[in-house]
């Protein structure tokens, strides 16, 4: 009797332990819908688009039934009154499941008077050819995409924080690409990158920092640290066979 009564009360205590809390994704925010038969399209991100990376999460059905079986690429385009141009795609379009496709892109430009965006979809699916397109998107700046010339070639170059900023260790990403000609821009992956915190108000910042290094075509990710609520700027230092070829600053404020 003494033994189950232990068992019993163990038993108990452990069902009272701490809740295991699962985070939540972001919700996501519909940006804009199209329709071109047999597909019905919905467009989405976490917030309003900016400049700088960008997910956006695209949405297919078929007669109200989702499209798991598809090939889908990105074609972003800013229509000017003398010209068009597009923006560097990060990595590959994924199919996350029930007909959800996630892409990443870099706006080095918001959409004003001047020039506006779209954003096509190409699908393939089955041997035939779609596309979707979702035209006047609203681009805001961000202020975290920055273009810098070397020589003759133009850099198109994003920074940006995947997770909430907090005070302490966070982590960071750079893009890098190089624009070919104004619809392509390949992944730039030759890049050696310093990153320097300071707070413009107490100087020079932070230690534990880790400079962002290439982990994907054109994506390179660090963390830095921010010690404490206020202002801060951060530099980065772009260098290529030791030869500088840009320094950006980020200013954020915490």
């Amino acid at each position: 009797m003494r033994r189950f009564s232990l068992v019993s009360s163990l038993l108990a205590l452990a069902a009272c332990g701490p809740e295991v809390v699962t985070q939540q994704p972001p919700a996501r925010l519909v940006l804009a819908t199209t329709s071109v038969a047999p597909f019905d399209a919905e467009l989405a991100s976490t917030a309003s688009l900016g400049t700088g990376l960008t997910t956006v999460w695209l949405t297919l059905k078929d007669h109200g039934q989702p499209v798991t079986d598809a090939a889908v690429t990105l074609q972003p385009l800013m229509t000017m009154p003398t010209k068009s141009h597009a923006c560097p795609v990060v990595g590959d379009v994924v199919h996350e499941g029930n007909g959800v496709y996630r892409g990443q892109l870099v706006f080095q430009m918001p959409s004003a008077d001047m020039g506006t965006w779209s954003l096509s979809a190409k699908v393939v699916r089955g041997g035939v050819e779609s596309k979707l397109t979702f035209d006047a998107l609203a681009v805001g700046d961000s202020g975290l995409a920055r273009s810098f010339v070397v020589g003759d070639a133009k850099y198109v170059m994003s920074v940006s924080y995947p997770e909430a900023l907090k005070v302490g260790l966070n982590p960071v990403v750079v893009t890098l690409h190089r624009m070919q000609d104004m619809m392509t821009f390949p992944a730039f992956d030759d890049a050696t990158l310093e990153m320097v915190p300071e707070m413009p108000a107490h100087g020079p910042g932070s230690s534990n920092n880790v400079a962002p290094t290439l982990k994907g075509p054109g994506r390179y990710e660090g963390v830095v640290n921010y010690s404490m609520l206020g202002d801060w700027k951060t530099t980065f230092t772009v260098k290529s066979t030791s030869a500088v070829m840009a320094t950006v600053s980020i200013d954020t404020k915490l």
